[in-house]
């Protein structure tokens, strides 16, 4: 009787140890049924997407919203012209590339974009520079163009998405 009890002892203890380290190994999902993409990390059930990327399960890159064709009018260039916005093929998460800048033929201008949808473009694209915001499909900038002796033109160019 001594030995039956000491083996059921025995048995319960290590089916119980076996439970408590498999209960405490498994990882729990604190987002549910949603899986955080492109590198995200669940923290206290919401996705925290990395730098370029946004949305629920951070599948959606900054730049998607930005990318077409736009009519544009620009306060330094005569007539309406065509820009295309297109993903910047060596960061496609938060840059982006704009053809025919300020209807200048050959001018592309690579701009950075942010999750709150403001556009800005740094001094290292030939001499200008400027920042903006796309909303309700209206791309607004405001940017100057450095010439040689220094000084500079300020425009603004509203680019409507087709």
């Amino acid at each position: 009787m001594k030995n039956f009890r000491f083996t059921a002892s025995t048995a319960i203890l290590c089916i119980s140890i076996f439970c408590i380290v498999t209960y405490t190994a498994c990882t729990k999902n604190d987002c549910g049924n949603t899986t955080c993409t492109n590198g995200g990390v669940c923290v206290k059930s919401i996705c925290q997407c990395p730098t370029g990327y946004r949305d629920a399960n951070c599948a959606t890159a900054w730049t998607t919203e930005f990318l077409g064709s736009y009519v544009c009018t620009s306060t330094c260039a005569s007539g309406t012209f065509t820009s295309v916005v297109k993903a910047n093929s060596t960061n496609n998460q938060d840059t982006l590339v704009i053809t025919n800048f300020g209807n200048s033929p050959g001018s592309n201008v690579v701009a950075g974009v942010d999750t709150s949808h403001h556009v800005f473009i740094s001094s290292s694209n030939g001499g200008v520079t400027g920042h903006g915001t796309l909303a309700n499909g209206v791309l607004t900038m405001s940017y100057v163009i450095v010439t040689s002796g220094g000084g500079g033109q300020t425009c603004t160019m509203t680019m409507t998405k087709q």
